[in-house]
């Protein structure tokens, strides 16, 4: 199944120490679990892959999983969680190498957690 593929190619990425690489995977991961209704495992790979594009100062990729984390919040009522994630997004819109398109989604976020 979808979940045991992508934990092999986690190992493969994590092996030859390709970041990037797991970090996207483990969004996938996310997806994948929500759509099980696995919550808690999805917030769990959402928070390991912002943590990684973090790291790897790739702001675009990480206010991608911000979003999604964000979202998932949202989903579980934690509503002060949400904001605060939402708040991060928007400082992190603010970098200079995020195009216009991440800064209208973090605000857009930003309207979605006020609007909950």
């Amino acid at each position: 199944d979808a979940s045991s593929v992508a934990s092999e190619a986690l190992d493969i990425f994590r092996q030859g120490n390709h970041a990037l690489c797991e970090a996207s995977t483990l969004l996938t991961v996310a997806k994948a679990c929500l759509s099980q209704g696995l919550r808690e495992d999805a917030l769990k790979a959402v928070v390991r892959a912002k943590e990684i594009f973090q790291n790897h100062s790739e702001p675009a990729a990480e206010l991608n999983a911000t979003r999604l984390l964000c979202r998932l919040h949202l989903d579980q009522r934690r509503f002060d969680d949400a904001r605060e994630v939402a708040e991060a997004a928007v400082l992190l819109s603010e970098d200079d190498t995020v195009d216009l398109d991440c800064r209208g989604t973090a605000l857009m976020l930003m309207a979605e957690v006020q609007d909950a």
